[in-house]
């Protein structure tokens, strides 16, 4: 059809506008563009899974991060309950303890035992009226002393002319000493620990 009636006028359709066409065609390529660019791809099956995969990856990390940190926590608790146990009052760093138990082993195991648990016949005196190194542990008396006087001793060294232990004043520092002691105590049994303590308290 060419033509119509319309209110019995006759009409002509109006031609077409070739530049009308070519704009409206130009902003209809444009939108198609801008709209390509901003719809996001479509994920398939297999980049979904992969997906997954590293999502788990990264859990499986992530768990296994706390699980060490955990540990390590644990590890640490242990060992502070042991000090406090072992009689150090849970007052020294994990540290400390293996400070004092080095020095101890520099300086006293070689007469006391890497143990503390002394000479033989440590009760029974020598030829010469010396008596061996006692030990440290609950079988000994060691315990029997308040902190002052076992500083002193590990100062001064023993009361001569009963036994040949030295004086560490020169060789340790009041703290090395203080850290010796800690780990002397932990030798000691849970009654001696209390012991100990009242005669701190004297």
């Amino acid at each position: 059809m060419v033509g119509g009636v319309v209110g019995m006028r006759f009409y002509r359709p109006r031609p077409a506008n070739i530049s009308d066409i070519s704009r409206k065609n130009s902003e209809l390529g444009r939108r198609l563009t801008q709209s390509a660019l901003i719809t996001k791809p479509r994920q398939t099956s297999g980049g979904r899974a992969r997906i997954h995969r590293q999502q788990a990856r990264r859990k499986k990390v992530l768990l296994r991060s706390l699980q060490l940190v955990a540990g390590a926590v644990f590890a640490a608790g242990v060992l502070i309950l042991a000090q406090r146990e072992a009689g150090t009052g849970g007052l020294l760093s994990p540290a400390q303890f293996a400070q004092g138990q080095m020095l101890y082993e520099a300086q006293c195991a070689a007469c006391h035992g890497p143990n503390g648990e002394g000479q033989p016949g440590w009760q029974t005196p020598d030829a010469n009226g010396i008596y061996p190194a006692p030990p440290h542990t609950s079988a000994g008396h060691t315990w029997h002393h308040s902190d002052q006087q076992l500083l002193q001793i590990i100062a001064e060294g023993g009361s001569a002319p009963t036994t040949t232990m030295p004086g560490f004043a020169a060789t340790l520092t009041p703290d090395e000493m203080e850290l010796t002691l800690a780990y002397i105590k932990t030798f000691w049994g849970p009654q001696e620990r209390a012991m100990q303590e009242k005669a701190n308290s004297q």
